[in-house]
């Protein structure tokens, strides 16, 4: 995914609606949001918003350590703003194992996931 910055993060998932859903012709919305650095991710914030509507979006991210890293401290802490400011997402998330971003307190993120641990089973195959 390579994210650098809670706005990447956001202008992933605008890009993946997009896709997803052709219909919802986003590209000159979103193009509008280089023309700003100041008030990109406002906008951003404000485009997904609009597009979600009074609908939940469902937030599938594999590897939440990696998408956690590369939004750093500060957009972990506006990622997390967002979400309990805004009503309207679900995350389902998997990490290879639990990171510093979810299990440390003083993490914005800490407390905010249920965790369920994968147990290992053995095919009865075998």
């Amino acid at each position: 995914m390579g994210l650098t910055s809670y706005l990447d993060l956001l202008l992933s998932i605008l890009r993946s609606l997009q896709q997803e859903y052709q219909d919802m012709q986003l590209t000159e919305p979103r193009e509008l949001l280089y023309s700003s650095p100041e008030t990109a991710q406002r906008d951003a914030e404000a485009l997904l918003l609009n597009v979600i509507g009074n609908r939940t979006l469902l937030l599938l991210v594999e590897n939440l350590n990696d998408v956690f890293d590369g939004l750093g401290e500060q957009g972990q802490k506006q990622f997390r703003a967002f979400l309990q400011q805004n009503d309207c997402c679900t995350i389902v998330a998997t990490s290879q194992s639990l990171f510093n971003g979810v299990k440390l307190r003083e993490s914005p993120f800490y407390g905010f996931f249920g965790i369920r641990r994968l147990v290992p089973r053995l095919c009865p195959c075998h």
